[in-house]
């Protein structure tokens, strides 16, 4: 089966650090192979990336779930 979507979700959404920086990368590579894709996040502190509370999900689609340490929502 072929995804209809992969999107990603991230405990924070910044453009300055390095899970920022790999989410945009994955992002932009699935969009130019015809894959729709967004970013969700609990924190969006930069554009680019939607509230976690707009996700939507389905069974023909894939959701990404990247960690980072240091956040209250790891504890």
């Amino acid at each position: 089966m072929t995804p209809r979507a992969v999107h990603q979700f991230v405990p924070t959404y910044s453009v300055a650090d390095g899970i920022g920086n790999g989410v945009r990368l994955i992002r932009r590579l699935l969009r130019a192979a015809g894959v729709p894709s967004e970013i969700y996040a609990l924190e969006v502190r930069a554009p680019g990336a939607r509230p976690w509370t707009e996700y939507v999900g389905h069974a023909d689609q894939v959701l990404l779930i990247h960690h980072g340490i240091g956040h209250p929502a790891e504890a």
